[in-house]
């Protein structure tokens, strides 16, 4: 007798494009075991690199943002079999444009025509690292506006186009607004704050692995190519309507805080918000293919211009694009609640209405679960912890909560 073979669902997507994201998510996962508390620089990165964008990285020097942009650099594989050509470059005050776009060429001069030789800087280059940028001169930092948006250089007098993908720039410090830099920042839509790492466990990782191992080629890689397809997918997602609303709540409300965002940076988070819905998308197979609400993080880094309004931005972003995020913080404190009954009551210093307690906390949170989840489809992944921390009491109420109200 012959096994019925199951059906399986069609996934609106191609199966390169399965691929595709499935090695970006592959390039994630191996960076963050390399480089612990950088799941979010690293997220940007990818994000950037995907819709062709640049990342502001600001934080003190040593934290691992130069190494992280070279082992993408290097894992990133062109159409020719080459790896990304990466441009790097320490600035300081007295950076002129030459040692960015390269120097005037003495013969071409002689003939009266301006030219320069741009072998083996900006101009060639896929990916852009600009350190220490904002020690430069406001000068040499203006006359990369067209490479940074346009993506063009001028030579001979003609605008000629440039392969740039992304630019990082990293920097200890953001710059005054009296330093006529604003144009600059406003072509980067992501900042993001690194930090050195806080906790236990990445401190030990950081201690017990070699600058050697850790800047070792990363074993996964991915194409320009699979980078282009998820691009040109991400494109064609559309916002759901509660994801709209979310959108101009976020930005009315900071307009309301006084920080300015251009209409530029504006559809820059929304390419971002599209890129990571894609890759939710994909990664847990879902057929809807359409932003949801939580897809809209990425404007976390996107919405600030100093660092003093960051943690603003980010609540503010929080509140509208996951507004059952209290009531996952209550579940989950009632939880621990119920999970601190059960230990009173293994060790036989709970009373009686403890121990119903226990029973009224898990039942009241399967309710509110029950509920987010039929409000909120997209909060599915948060609560499937919340679930299973209830199925873990309800198992341990069967063994000790029972037999103590009997």
């Amino acid at each position: 007798m012959e096994t019925q073979q199951q059906p399986t669902t069609p996934t609106p997507w191609s199966n390169e494009l399965e691929k595709a994201v499935d090695a970006l998510e592959a390039l994630s996962d191996e960076l963050n075991d390399r480089f612990p508390e950088r799941a979010e620089f690293i997220n940007c990165m990818l994000n950037a690199l995907v819709s062709k964008q640049h990342v502001l990285s600001v934080g003190p020097p040593g934290v691992g943002k130069s190494a992280i942009t070279n082992l993408l650099a290097m894992a990133i594989i062109k159409d020719d079999g080459a790896s990304f050509k990466t441009w790097s470059y320490q600035f300081n005050k007295f950076v002129t444009p030459d040692e960015v776009f390269g120097p005037m060429s003495i013969k071409a001069f002689e003939m009266d025509v301006v030219k320069r030789n741009p072998k083996n800087m900006l101009p060639e280059a896929d990916l852009a690292v600009f350190e220490e940028v904002f020690k430069s001169n406001s000068a040499t930092l203006n006359s990369v506006l067209g490479a940074l948006n346009e993506r063009v250089w001028f030579q001979e007098g003609q605008s000629c186009k440039i392969p740039l993908r992304s630019a990082l720039m990293n920097s200890n410090e953001l710059p005054s607004k009296n330093e006529g830099l604003a144009a600059v920042v406003d072509r980067i839509p992501q900042k993001i704050w690194v930090d050195k790492v806080r906790m236990k466990e990445s401190f030990e990782s950081i201690l017990f692995t070699s600058p050697e191992k850790r800047n070792e080629p990363l074993t996964n890689t991915i194409t320009v190519k699979q980078l282009d397809l998820i691009y040109e997918w991400a494109k064609t997602l559309k916002f759901v309507v509660l994801a709209q609303h979310a959108l101009w709540d976020i930005r009315e409300t900071v307009n309301d805080q006084d920080i300015y965002i251009s209409d530029r940076r504006i559809q820059a988070g929304f390419e971002l918000c599209k890129v990571q819905a894609l890759r939710r998308c994909v990664v847990f197979r879902e057929s809807d293919l359409k932003v949801m609400m939580a897809d809209l993080q990425p404007l976390a880094n996107v919405f600030w211009n100093e660092l003093a309004e960051k943690e603003n931005v980010s609540r503010i972003v929080e509140k509208f694009s996951q507004p059952w995020k209290q009531d996952l913080d209550d579940a989950n404190e009632l939880l621990t609640e119920a999970f601190e009954h059960l230990r009173c009551i293994k060790l036989k210093t709970a009373k009686t209405e403890e121990s119903v307690q226990v029973i009224q906390k898990v039942n009241m949170v399967e309710v509110n679960v029950k509920r987010i989840e039929e409000s909120y489809p997209e909060a599915k992944t948060e609560l499937l912890k919340i679930e299973r921390f209830c199925k873990t009491i309800k198992s341990e109420c069967e063994k000790v909560v029972m037999p103590w109200l009997s």
